[in-house]
């Protein structure tokens, strides 16, 4: 099967570099070929966004979460959580793609800030970061049914310089991606997802609740102040 390399081309976008790859798919840097639309969002040509493109070797159930992601992302507004764009499919030989279009963060990951020692633990720093996560969180727990994000963790922080003389004095500014292990509603048992070390413990019991994000919050910051794993 054709794995998505740079210089590809899917649906008026151009891939132009990996900027992550997670358990249900990987994504991109793409750049707009053409004057384009997406369910209505218009992307003139040369604007770079983040493009999420998903496995397609689990068939169906690579539908069924593309399908789930891009009804959770369409819900979402918030300036921690960047803008969803709209969706693409590209047909081809082998099969189909399915593409998640949204609002490129262009920054690092806060695990690859630690990881290469740019992260320092300030604390106007950890103030911004802990501020921007539960904002995040308040706002998905505030829908009916709630959204549950279910994997709250540094990779899926992604943040971007501060501008200059911004208040509170953080270097940084957060944003929590990738949705593909959201759900929505809260207390129903589904299957267990995540990563060790930020799932709530009533997670291994497949049971997620808005709490759950909590917990990977708060492993978030443990992480960020002493740059150990929990």
């Amino acid at each position: 099967m054709h794995r998505a390399a740079a210089g590809d081309k899917v649906g008026g976008l151009k891939l132009e570099a990996a900027l992550g790859e997670g358990g249900f798919g990987t994504t991109w840097r793409a750049r707009a070929i053409d004057n384009i639309s997406l369910q209505g969002v218009a992307l003139r040509r040369g604007e770079v966004v983040a493009l999420k493109l998903l496995r397609l070797e689990e068939g169906w159930v690579a539908l069924d979460r593309f399908e789930r992601e891009a009804s959770v992302l369409r819900r979402l507004d918030h300036p921690a959580i960047p803008p969803f764009y709209g969706t693409l499919i590209r047909d081809r030989p082998q099969g189909q793609d399915f593409g998640l279009v949204s609002k490129l963060v262009d920054g690092p990951s806060l695990q690859a800030l630690v990881r290469d020692g740019r992260w320092t633990a300030t604390v106007a720093n950890i103030r911004r970061l802990a501020e921007v996560l539960l904002g995040a969180c308040t706002h998905l727990a505030a829908f009916a049914p709630p959204v549950v994000h279910r994997d709250i963790k540094p990779a899926n922080v992604v943040l971007e310089p501060s501008a200059p003389g911004e208040a509170g004095g953080a270097e940084w500014r957060p944003f929590l991606v990738d949705f593909g292990a959201a759900v929505l509603g809260g207390g129903a048992k589904t299957t267990a997802v995540g990563t060790f070390g930020y799932m709530a413990p009533e997670s291994f019991g497949q049971l997620f609740t808005p709490k759950s994000d909590l917990y990977g919050v708060g492993a978030t910051l443990l992480y960020a102040v002493t740059g150990c794993e929990p």
